[in-house]
């Protein structure tokens, strides 16, 4: 009997959050073909994000039961099977709690960037998506017009499309009846500082890029001593996208060293097609799936050869 009272408190859920969706507007009723699939997303949602999350680990289970007219508590109750029970011990300090999961989607308020935010502010467009510090990753799209900073977690939700388009759902499908003006979440007992109101417009808004370009995988970074001669140069001294010419190579190259740079904005360096020059060439190599990208800089000119002189201009570096 003793035993089976231990595994009946190792299968009760150690963790139950009453989590509120509530219509608002002039909703007397709402048809049971918009309802049904609204909240049929919903409990997909919040299980694909604790999936993602929280993968082979935790599960969740997903009630539903009326709270108020236009709304419902959606009783979310995280479990683990009495085989997954000694493992789930082990792990526990690094399991995310649904809390944090209903963060990360932007279902419940928070400081940060979450899910519904990113997806609000790319509308639909491509982004890139880069690594930029451990748990820390920058989200660019529209030539960098768009930029957001978002976390781990967010991060491993948007790489989800499935969950991006049931987030997506969640609001698209009540505002096909008429007197839905927009939807509130909430956690039960704390409506003040959790709530989150998306309207009818903001709804509108919400859409799935077609493609998320997966972060670099890899990268390397090397230095060589190389000669280049200039094709598209900037007149004006600026360090941004110079063309050069490295044998049959042509790349695009970001000028680093300012001395060099001083020359060419005082007109003491006039570049040519037929000139050459003697840099410190930085690639930096990036992997994303199988495709490699390499980024070019001049970290330093050593010579500049102008070829109608033939002159060497040695460049000083001061310091």
């Amino acid at each position: 009997m003793a035993a089976i009272e231990k595994i009946r408190e190792r299968e009760a859920p150690d963790e139950r959050v009453d989590f509120v969706y509530v219509l608002e507007g002039a909703v007397d009723g709402v048809d049971i073909f918009t309802l049904a699939p609204t909240l049929l997303h919903l409990g997909q949602l919040i299980n694909d994000s604790n999936n993602a999350l929280n993968p082979a680990i935790q599960k969740v289970g997903v009630n539903v039961r009326p709270f108020r007219p236009g709304s419902f508590v959606v009783d979310i109750d995280v479990f683990r099977s009495a085989g997954d029970f000694a493992q789930g011990l082990l792990m526990t300090a690094g399991l995310v709690g649904v809390p944090e999961i209903l963060k990360a989607l932007g279902l419940i308020a928070d400081t940060g960037t979450s899910l519904i935010d990113l997806l609000k502010a790319l509308r639909g467009k491509t982004p890139t998506v880069e690594q930029v510090k451990p748990n820390e990753y920058r989200i660019t799209a529209d030539n960098g017009s768009t930029a957001l900073t978002i976390n781990g977690n967010v991060h491993q939700l948007f790489m989800s499309p499935a969950i991006a388009d049931n987030m997506k759902k969640i609001y698209e499908t009540p505002m096909q009846s008429p007197g839905v003006s927009g939807v509130r979440t909430f956690l039960k007992g704390q409506e003040s500082e959790t709530q989150v109101l998306v309207t009818r417009q903001e709804a509108a808004e919400i859409q799935v890029p077609p493609v998320v370009e997966a972060p670099p995988t890899d990268h390397a970074v090397s230095e060589s001593t190389v000669f280049l001669n200039p094709s598209k140069v900037s007149v004006e001294g600026e360090g941004g996208q110079w063309w050069f010419r490295r044998g049959g190579l042509k790349l695009t190259a970001t000028i680093r060293d300012p001395d060099f740079l001083r020359l060419c904005k005082d007109g003491d360096v006039r570049m040519h097609h037929t000139d050459l020059l003697q840099v410190v060439l930085r690639e930096t190599q990036t992997v994303r799936n199988t495709k490699v990208v390499s980024v070019y800089e001049i970290v330093k000119v050593l010579k500049y050869r102008r070829a109608d002189e033939q002159m060497e201009l040695p460049i000083r570096h001061d310091g």
